[in-house]
């Protein structure tokens, strides 16, 4: 079952592709998406739940993705290709604030 208007086109930088927690596949816990073009970072503001851990899977859209950092939750981040998978878990609900730096 495909989400009405859930597919994007791929960018010229680097785009959050999608979530695990939700069928939606981060309609729901994404808050925010930014491309700071001057810095090389991609921004997120994400929703977690409690305990819940929840993996982001990015597209670094051919850069060499550098460092993650989160403010409000845990972050581990792995690269392979051109695919940023980071996991953020948190012991309490509500938002974290994400970036990832690429070269």
């Amino acid at each position: 079952m495909a989400v009405q208007g859930a597919e994007k086109p791929a960018g010229d930088h680097p785009q959050l592709v999608g979530t695990d927690r939700h069928i939606t596949v981060g309609a729901v816990e994404l808050k925010d998406e930014k491309w700071d073009a001057a810095r090389k970072e991609l921004r997120l503001r994400v929703t977690l739940v409690e305990n819940y851990p929840t993996t982001l899977t990015v597209y670094s859209a051919g850069r060499s993705f550098q460092e993650a950092k989160a403010t409000g939750a845990n972050i581990e981040a792995t690269a392979e290709g051109e695919t940023v998978r980071v996991k953020l878990t948190s012991s309490k609900s509500g938002d974290a604030e994400v970036t990832l730096r690429f070269e």
